[in-house]
């Protein structure tokens, strides 16, 4: 499995750098949610499911701007 994974980075031309942050990052809020009950996480699997980006809506623009402000908000404070 493991040589699969790194024959389909070298076959995709992956950033395998960005490829294992993501993974890091993934993994970190796996660990800091991991506190949820199984409804709590059926619901944000849920709201992810329906929340097409092609799809644009006012509500899915201002979900979009709010978390982008949150980001820098939090890229500029330092906040980790």
């Amino acid at each position: 499995m493991l040589v699969n994974d790194f024959d389909d980075v070298d076959k995709y031309l992956i950033d395998a750098s960005e490829l294992f942050v993501n993974i890091s990052e993934i993994k970190e809020i796996d660990a800091k949610f991991s506190g949820l009950t199984d409804a709590q996480v059926d619901i944000i699997k849920q709201f992810w499911v329906n929340f097409n980006p092609a799809e644009s809506t006012d509500q899915k623009t201002d979900f979009k701007e709010i978390w982008s402000i949150l980001f820098h908000f939090i890229a500029d404070s330092g906040i980790r």
